[in-house]
């Protein structure tokens, strides 16, 4: 089994939007992990385009991955757009092929 990994990237092109975002993902975050049944999320904002913004989630095989995708994203993903609709979000799956700790 192979740890699989969700990456959602938001575009919020708005600078006057991006905090209420942030907080609104602060708050929300949290729950669409464990909503998910994902073992760990992680949220980043770019460095170097200050408009994007990355949620992680990482399961444990792709069986996990699959069963959030096919019974809770949906769900999630209708309630994020109607939240914000204006923001643009494309979704990428990877398979952890390898992990080196140093």
């Amino acid at each position: 089994m192979s740890e699989h990994v969700l990456i959602v990237r938001s575009i919020i092109a708005d600078p006057e939007k991006r905090a209420k975002f942030n907080t609104w993902a602060e708050t929300n975050f949290p729950q669409f992990c464990l909503e998910f049944g994902a073992k760990i999320g992680r949220r980043s904002w770019s460095k170097t385009d200050p408009a994007v913004h990355n949620s992680v989630y990482i399961f444990d095989s792709e069986e996990a991955y699959q069963k959030a995708v096919d019974e809770k994203v949906p769900a999630v993903k209708a309630r994020v757009d109607t939240e914000w609709p204006d923001v643009h979000r494309t979704r990428e799956v990877f398979e952890l092929t390898q992990q080196v700790i140093a």
